[in-house]
């Protein structure tokens, strides 16, 4: 088994006297895009603080790439790309003069400037004063930004925070090429879980500075079996009938919900149940979701930002 591009472990940090982290432990495998999740507050960006060496945690360790945070930290953050929270821009300067002067304080060339803006789709704009630019726009800089020591990881906070959704499409598809055809590990949050489901190999869920899973995206959906979902006007009527079938079935938000059936199985079920005098309005099999499996995860409460 390979090493993990990211390892951290046991973490535990406080803001004063108030604990945020209460052990948290990641294991991002090389090559994965990591989808890290919790409902705000959940203390999402004080780990990837802490991930980066800007919160020193109270205990635990942190490695990237192997080697130990805190004992090498600058050259752990040459290989590392990073968007956290809003990127800082000066705004009378250009989206060149801003990557400009990224180049100058990170010993970069700034050869790689123009094709990382076309990348982030501000070929058309990167003269402009960033002032001008669109919150999306900024968002699409501070890609830029992390992108541009062509890094072997990216940690990524919101990185679709404020974008359309032409431009969400377009930062998904950058990423999944980046992962792709480069191999660049990628550990982002997000709150627009539709987007972790398409992108994400392995996911993290955070609550309340707990973690509550981590795994496989794979995994994580396993946990709920696909169902078959009946609407009928008499659920008690309908329970008789299932029982004398010998299907388990449960009623949730007024439907019964059974193992997945074949539809030989759905077919001769419709008919025993009209046969019983139970009107049948719906019948249709269900996969959960990513946002069904994190709700799951973290109610029944949820903690704010």
């Amino acid at each position: 088994m390979s090493t993990p591009t990211l390892l951290a472990e046991g973490l535990v940090q406080h803001f004063g006297r108030t604990p945020v982290l209460h052990g948290i432990s990641l294991h991002v495998p090389k090559g994965s895009i990591y989808g890290f999740l919790g409902a705000n507050g959940a203390g999402k960006t004080t780990t990837i603080r802490t991930l980066l060496g800007l919160h020193h945690p109270r205990a635990g360790t942190i490695r990237l790439f192997g080697e130990d945070l805190a004992r090498h930290r600058i050259a752990i953050l040459e290989r590392t790309g990073t968007l956290i929270e809003h990127p800082s821009y000066y705004g009378h300067l250009s989206a060149v003069g801003n990557l400009k002067i990224v180049c100058r304080l990170r010993g970069l060339s700034p050869a790689g400037i123009e094709p990382t803006l076309h990348q982030v789709g501000l070929g058309d704009a990167m003269r402009k004063p960033v002032k001008r630019f669109s919150m999306g726009m900024k968002q699409r800089l501070g890609l830029a930004m992390a992108l541009l020591p062509q890094p072997e990881l990216l940690i990524l906070d919101e990185p679709m925070s404020g974008l359309d959704p032409v431009g969400i499409a377009e930062v998904r598809q950058l990423l999944l090429r980046l992962n792709r055809e480069q191999g660049v590990t990628i550990f982002y949050s997000s709150h627009i879980l539709a987007e972790v489901e398409r992108t994400a190999t392995h996911v993290g869920v955070i609550d309340k500075g707990r973690m509550r899973f981590e795994g496989t995206l794979a995994e994580l959906m396993a946990q709920q079996a696909a169902e078959t979902v009946v609407r009928v006007n008499d659920t008690t009527a309908a329970l008789a009938t299932l029982e004398a079938l010998q299907l388990t079935a449960h009623v949730r938000e007024g439907r019964l919900h059974l193992p997945l059936l074949t539809d030989e199985a759905t077919h001769a079920l419709i008919q025993q149940l009209l046969g019983a005098g139970v009107q049948v309005y719906e019948v249709r099999g269900h996969q959960a979701v990513l946002e069904e499996q994190f709700l799951q995860l973290i109610q029944p409460t949820s903690a704010s930002r």
